[in-house]
């Protein structure tokens, strides 16, 4: 390749800052997406009424090449009333979407067939069918015919489902389509196991660092996620262990057990779940496990303590979320003991 067929160095820029849905923050998960010439260059998800992405999200090498412009953030099919020329560096700018306006058809869909009237409500169906065509994009038509779900009513759920971030949906001239988000799959794990609560498609918003949410009390173990070394694996869980000594909780380490099946989705998903809380150490950025387990915890609604080495270079997605820092394993048994709630039952 000539280099003329080569994309130039951008400088990158981060735009942060509060979401608001017609009036009020945006629910934990809402999907924002960016779009700059036409083409969608970043996504993000907010939490706690906040988004943080940076833009964009990859650096392109090869056409289409990124050369700046107005941003256009989207999320669903809202657009929001800001709309900057694009600027590199760290900007602080507040997104407003107005309400969602309601679809016409409100009456109730028909059960499908294929699933068990009991089993599942028609948000849940339609993320189920997804889910079993995960690796493919699939028509507002399609779903309707297989679930017996009339369309305009399928349409609504995708734009729920959208604003949830477990599904993405291209919207053209002839119709809504869509596809499985990663967050999609691992609710629809969820489903299939019937852990999520009717009427929900996400259980109470996850629980930040340091914050007095209550914790589950049907578990007595708490769930421990980092890199896999001997340093890790011998000071970082006795200085967790030790802030936790009188609590009556026994911890959870991913390698503590051999089991049948994916490792990810058999082993370590169902222990996120069902543990009360989880630490997460996120001191090597490099190691992709770790992010892959506190984003399964935050999407399904579990309360989570980030910890890091101080001076820890955190990814930009990361940023906004609360966390401990330490500089030493004392230093982190410390915090940890002033931080980590009490079980609404009492016991710490």
């Amino acid at each position: 390749m000539t280099t003329d067929e080569f994309c130039p160095p951008v400088i990158p820029s981060t735009y942060h800052g509060r979401v608001t849905i017609g009036g009020r923050p945006a629910p934990d998960g809402a999907w924002i997406v960016v779009i700059v010439g036409g083409i969608e260059w970043a996504s993000t998800v907010t939490q706690g009424g906040r988004y943080i992405v940076e833009i964009p999200e990859r650096m392109p090498v090869t056409p289409p090449c990124f050369v700046g412009g107005r941003i256009i953030f989207r999320c669903g099919d809202l657009t929001a009333a800001e709309s900057p020329e694009f600027r590199p560096g760290l900007n602080d700018l507040d997104l407003t979407f107005e309400a969602p306006k309601a679809r016409a058809s409100q009456r109730e869909a028909k059960p499908s067939e294929a699933v068990p009237r009991a089993a599942v409500e028609p948000r849940d169906a339609i993320l189920l069918f997804l889910d079993l065509k995960a690796d493919q994009r699939v028509g507002s038509a399609e779903i309707g015919a297989a679930l017996n779900i009339d369309i305009p009513l399928v349409d609504g759920y995708l734009d729920e489902l959208e604003l949830k971030g477990l599904v993405r949906v291209v919207r053209t001239l002839g119709g809504y389509s869509a596809f499985i988000t990663p967050r999609g799959l691992v609710n629809a794990h969820e489903i299939k196991e019937g852990r999520v609560r009717r009427n929900t498609l996400i259980s109470a918003s996850p629980a930040a660092a340091g914050t007095a949410a209550p914790l589950d009390d049907a578990s007595q173990h708490y769930f421990v996620a980092h890199e896999f070394s001997a340093e890790k694996k011998d000071d970082l869980r006795r200085a967790i262990e030790e802030a936790l000594a009188a609590s009556g909780l026994t911890p959870y380490y991913a390698d503590v057990e051999v089991r049948q099946g994916h490792i990810f989705m058999d082993k370590i998903l169902p222990k996120i779940r069902h543990t009360r809380f989880g630490i997460y150490d996120i001191s090597n950025p490099q190691k992709a496990n770790v992010f892959l387990e506190l984003g399964a915890a935050i999407a399904m609604g579990k309360p989570y303590f980030i910890v890091c080495w101080r001076d820890t270079e955190i990814p930009a997605d990361l940023q906004g979320l609360d966390r401990i820092e330490y500089q030493s394993y004392s230093d982190l048994t410390d915090q940890l003991k002033a931080k980590i709630p009490k079980p609404s039952g009492g016991g710490f």
